[in-house]
């Protein structure tokens, strides 16, 4: 993890070169007015010495007139550079945080499931994804305030450096101690948003508990809401009690700093008035004199609190960078061997183990398995017995940590993700529910399938019994989240799911309890459909259903990671092994089952 002693100044020009990809010609006005703006004081006190010195001398009107028109033109220019600034700011984070947000998010999408496996690695995703696309921004905006402000501090003390050297070296040291405490306060408030990520994510985590309908029904069945709502608070009060303290610490010290800071900047005005009563300055100037130092301490206490909030804000651009900086763990779509088109190998295990990312035990033990083409397996075992790793190391999106596994010869790892993902289908147990409409749903499955392959998918999902009841049919908007749109039953939702799979068209299926949802008799005719359907490919099905695993071909017992049994239904029946003994309870709870009711 990054120190919060790290140094934000490597980002700045990063930050500038994308702002400026983003928006080139606000960015280049921006500066610009940011430039007036720091500039045009100093201007302005020339200006005003100028008049004093018409006036001290006697000057009539006419000598006047060219000292006020300049003093009014600088004035001008002042307030068109205000203008500037704050229209351009406004455009460019319109402009600037879109083109970040696209950055975050592509960038997002295209890590690995091992990084949101990661604790480390999870916590710096959601920083970056929370808030530091906005301190972006903000680390723009703060350093070409601290460049103009050096500008602007340059302007007073050359007009310092002028009549006194010492006057304007007073000057500059008045920001001294508030851009001490300024920077010690940065450092600070980023160390304590590394340090309460984890507690900040469980806080957001009950807040959805409390707030999600998928949630709702179980708190209130359970009358779970003020025990919640406890633990939030709990949570939230820590965080804030932890903020609170090194906000107070950093008030404190920093009205230390301006105390410090004012008391040079009285230093300074002696000095001035001791210039003036000793008659080495015109008695006039001294206007412009405590003008000129007025804005040095402005402009060195605005670089000194703004190099404070560069710390603030500069430093998670750093794990911002870090962030985009991830090894994706993904090849290119088209890097690689081809998927076999058509499949006509043996999809092999060969001693195949797996650890999760920050796992202690390997969840597959030196797995050996072969899969026909054409053939339909199906994957049984308790939880936690490896099933679903074991598909999802099948659809490449984990690498083996021991072993590898070959389609057809060629190894997985080497295979182009384009063309595996073409060539495999999958529903799994935590399918997702898009919130649009149910054409929508299951297009994504294929994207471009035509409007009759979609009416296919779903009368093999028996979707089609589902469609006859909505009000728009395949049109209909499904979720009330985003769209008021018609909410499904959780079998319904499954079948959408299965339709989703069947649309792709896919050589290999993989179902991960994809019915689990339905009741016994659905289940079984939904697998039945699909066997029918995947006639010719080869499918995986996973089901703690035991039933519905006779429509298999084979039928493969997991174990604490490990291969146990296969073999056909009958096959295991007759070796009265672990299959045996899993199928006999399921079928002694049914028929338990039935004669209570």
């Amino acid at each position: 993890m990054l120190s919060g002693k790290s140094s934000p100044l490597p980002h700045v020009p990063w930050a500038f070169t994308f702002t400026f990809r983003a928006a080139p010609v606000e960015t280049v006005l921006f500066l610009i007015g940011m430039v007036l703006q720091r500039t045009a004081p100093a201007a302005a006190l020339l200006m005003l010495q100028r008049v004093i010195q018409a006036v001290t001398a006697g000057t009539g009107p006419s000598g006047l007139l060219a000292p006020l028109l300049a003093l009014a033109a600088v004035l001008m220019v002042s307030a068109l550079g205000n203008v500037l600034a704050n229209t351009m700011d406004g455009r460019l984070y319109e402009k600037v945080f879109p083109a970040f947000q696209e950055m975050v998010l592509t960038k997002a999408s295209s890590l690995s499931l091992a990084h949101f496996d990661d604790p480390a690695t999870h916590d710096l995703i959601e920083r970056a994804t929370q808030g530091n696309m906005v301190r972006v921004y903000r680390l723009v905006w703060i350093s070409a305030d601290i460049a103009t402000c050096v500008l602007g501090f340059t302007s007073a003390l050359v007009i310092l450096a002028t009549t006194s050297s010492l006057v304007a070296l007073v000057g500059m040291l008045v920001a001294v101690p508030i851009a001490w405490a300024g920077l010690r306060q940065g450092s600070r408030l980023h160390e304590l948003t590394q340090n309460q990520s984890p507690g900040r994510r469980f806080t957001q985590y009950l807040g959805g508990v409390l707030s999600k309908r998928e949630t709702a029904t179980e708190l209130r069945a359970y009358q779970l809401i003020p025990y919640f709502l406890t633990r939030w608070r709990e949570s939230f009060a820590k965080r804030r009690s932890d903020h609170l303290d090194v906000r107070w610490f950093g008030v404190w010290e920093g009205w230390l700093a301006d105390l410090a800071a004012a008391a040079l900047f009285a230093t300074g005005l002696g000095l001035i008035i001791n210039l003036a009563s000793s008659g080495q300055v015109p008695a006039g100037q001294i206007v412009v004199l405590v003008g000129a130092v007025r804005l040095l301490e402005d402009g060195m206490t605005r670089i000194a609190v703004g190099l404070g909030f560069l710390w603030e804000h500069g430093l998670p651009v750093a794990e911002f960078r870090h962030f985009l900086d991830l090894p994706t763990g993904i090849r290119p779509d088209n890097d690689g061997e081809r998927f076999p088109e058509p499949l006509t190998g043996t999809i092999r295990f060969e001693k195949v183990s797996f650890v999760y990312p920050g796992g202690a035990e390997p969840v597959l033990k030196d797995v050996n398995l072969e899969i026909q083409p054409g053939e339909k397996v199906a994957l049984v075992g308790a939880n936690g017995a490896g099933k679903s790793t074991l598909t999802k190391l099948l659809l490449g999106l984990y690498q083996p940590t021991g072993g590898r596994i070959t389609i057809d010869g060629v190894d997985l790892a080497a295979m182009a993700p384009a063309s595996l993902r073409r060539n495999v289908s999958c529903v799994f147990q935590d399918f997702v529910r898009y919130s649009m409409s149910v054409y929508d749903n299951v297009a994504n499955g294929r994207l471009g399938a035509s409007r009759e392959a979609v009416e296919a998918a779903c009368r093999a999902s028996g979707l089609s019994q589902v469609l006859a009841d909505l009000p728009a049919g395949l049109e209909t908007e499904l979720g009330r989240a985003l769209n008021d749109g018609v909410e499904l039953s959780g079998g319904q939702w499954q079948r959408v799911a299965l339709a989703r799979a069947f649309v792709r068209d896919a050589q290999v299926l993989v179902l991960d309890e994809p019915t689990a949802a339905l009741d016994p008799r659905a289940e079984l005719e939904v697998f039945g459909k699909f066997v029918e359907l995947v006639h010719g490919k080869t499918a995986l099905l996973i089901s703690h259903r035991l039933g519905s695993a006779r429509l298999a071909d084979r039928v493969i017992v997991l174990g604490d990671g490990r291969v146990i049994e296969t073999g056909s239904h009958d096959e295991l029946m007759a070796a009265n092994g672990r299959y045996a003994e899993l199928f006999h309870m399921q079928a002694q709870w049914y028929e338990e089952g039935e004669v209570g009711a």
